[in-house]
């Protein structure tokens, strides 16, 4: 007999079994599925099982959220900053040794 570990792992990696279980579920017909597939839970052992595996997710740290998409990874943004500040300083300073103000009417800016 498989236990809910294998079959869940068997439905997450095959989308037939997964469109047997998502239909067995909408149609109240689990226990059959269930039973085709090998398995002696009960649909209340399916319920428990899933939310014990939705809990296990949990949330993301704040560590794995800078990293993400989107995210804000301070390090990065004032090395960044810091980085650009340094380079437009330079470029307004060889600006006015120069004499040369990119057409910016006598204005010290950064970059051309």
């Amino acid at each position: 007999m498989k236990t809910l570990e294998t079959l869940y792992t068997e439905i997450l990696g095959d989308e037939t079994k997964k469109a047997a279980f998502v239909k067995a579920v909408k149609e109240n017909k689990l226990e059959a599925f269930l039973k085709e597939e090998g398995c002696q839970a009960t649909p209340d052992d399916i319920k428990a099982f899933l939310k014990e595996k939705q809990s296990q997710k949990g949330e993301l740290s704040d560590t794995e959220l800078d990293s993400v998409a989107g995210g804000c990874n301070v390090d990065e943004a004032i090395g960044s900053v810091v980085s650009f500040g340094i380079l437009c300083a330079g470029s307004a300073i060889a600006s006015a040794i120069t004499g040369d103000m990119g057409g910016d009417d006598g204005r010290i800016l950064c970059g051309s």
